[in-house]
């Protein structure tokens, strides 16, 4: 899963009280409550904008100042103050998929469950399908944090995979491949269809084995 205590330096720039809240704020407590952080109305967004207000006056009172001294002040505080909002902001993204993929391994550990009550013999196949699917959408959740190349190879990464594992995993990892090129949609669509993917795959593998077996 992706990191989310990261070790970033002091913003100079920034009042030393200022860069204690911002401290406090991307490294909170263990025991405070990540759905607290995270979205429009999180902690982390709050912070963000408290972060943009004060970068708007700064900039208002640079446009309104004279003295070239004071104008280059403003400037690295200008400067200070948007890394600040930017760190910010990224901090909640990376925390709100983190949070993604804690539910990708509760939705696989209800799977898992489910399965072996109601599907007997096929409960291993479609099991391990399901920790495949949740895997790559996990892994996936991170690279899309790293940018459009990372995604890319990692799409590039599972087609290849799945090429050398033979033609019963073939077309879910060429699926899989393309869902993740499509980015967060794609990781969506796979998350919510995490049991209908399994099952139909677990289905297929049985059938396709069953064949095999028949005409030898």
């Amino acid at each position: 899963m992706i990191e989310t205590d990261i070790d970033r330096p002091h913003i100079q720039g920034l009042a030393q009280e200022e860069n204690r809240d911002l401290e406090g704020v991307l490294n909170p407590s263990d025991s405070v409550d990540t759905q607290s952080r995270i979205g429009d109305n999180g902690a982390l967004q709050i912070q963000a904008d408290h972060f943009r207000e004060a970068l708007n006056k700064t900039i208002d009172q640079r446009d309104n100042t004279e003295n070239p001294e004071g104008v280059i002040e403003l400037e690295e505080r200008i400067i200070a103050l948007r890394k600040a909002m930017m760190r910010t902001l990224q901090q909640r993204e990376i925390e709100e998929v983190r949070a993604q993929q804690e539910e990708d391994v509760s939705r696989l550990q209800r799977f898992k469950e489910w399965a072996k009550e109601n599907m007997l013999g096929l409960s291993a196949i479609a099991i391990t399908v399901a920790g495949i699917i949740t895997t790559v959408v996990i892994g996936a959740r991170t690279a899309i944090i790293k940018g459009a190349q990372a995604t890319s190879k990692f799409a590039k990464a599972l087609a290849n995979l799945g090429k050398k594992l033979g033609p019963t995993l073939l077309p879910l990892f060429n699926m899989l491949a393309k869902l993740v090129s499509l980015g967060a949609k794609g990781l969506a669509w796979l998350a919510s269809n995490l049991w209908v993917l399994a099952i139909a795959v677990a289905w297929f593998a049985y059938d396709y084995f069953k064949e095999r077996r028949r005409k030898k």
